[in-house]
């Protein structure tokens, strides 16, 4: 049974979130948190010692939810080009929601950058798992060196972050150069026939209409 106070950290984490989501972060104030759910300052610091702690609390909650789903589709789905393409349709339906404010402001709070980094190798062991399961099924090349572009990919990611490309083209954008277009240089004829079909009636539709 979910107490008060249970209930109150939720919708506070539920409006913070929303807030910073369509804000940025630092132009969000305790005192808008506590405006928008009409309590006090008083109650909300009861709950939340400072916006790092709620900002913390929210992306390891979010964070969790994504794993969670991520792990259960890879579990229903029929094979691994079939699961990439369904986690690929939650991806863009999450950068709906990102607006550049906020991913710029995200990373200026070490914590968060902490965070990130604890679950990197983890990451990195399940990609390694995922693209070992492709080759498997007949959907990746078996002649690539899958280390060294897990690798580059990583980098590439880091530096989108730190040169902020994402101000100058749209998230839904740089998802498919940075995550649709790698895995399809992997793919045999096998994987493109199901991967270009996703691509040409989903993904390229979804980029125009979102800019």
């Amino acid at each position: 049974m979910t107490t008060h106070r249970e209930s109150l950290h939720d919708r506070i984490l539920d409006v913070a979130m929303s807030l910073f989501l369509e804000h940025g972060i630092r132009a969000v104030r305790m005192d808008d948190i506590a405006n928008h759910l009409s309590i006090s300052k008083r109650t909300l610091y009861e709950v939340f010692s400072n916006k790092e702690q709620l900002l913390m609390e929210g992306i390891a909650r979010s964070h969790e939810a994504k794993r969670k789903k991520a792990r259960q589709l890879l579990e229903d789905s029929s094979n691994v080009m079939d699961a990439f393409i369904k986690l690929s349709r939650i991806e863009l339906e999450d950068l709906k929601m990102l607006k550049p404010v906020f991913v710029s402001d995200l990373f200026k709070y070490p914590a968060v950058t902490d965070y990130f980094e604890q679950f990197h190798n983890e990451a990195i062991s399940q990609a390694k798992l995922f693209l070992k399961q492709g080759v498997d099924e007949g959907y990746f090349r078996n002649d690539i060196n899958y280390d060294l572009m897990i690798a580059l990919l990583s980098e590439q990611r880091k530096y989108l972050l730190s040169s902020q490309l994402y101000r100058e083209y749209s998230f839904e954008v740089t998802f498919f150069h940075v995550s649709i277009l790698p895995i399809r240089g992997f793919c045999t004829d096998k994987g493109l026939e199901q991967l270009d079909s996703f691509i040409s009636e989903e993904l390229i539709k979804e980029i125009n209409a979102n800019g």
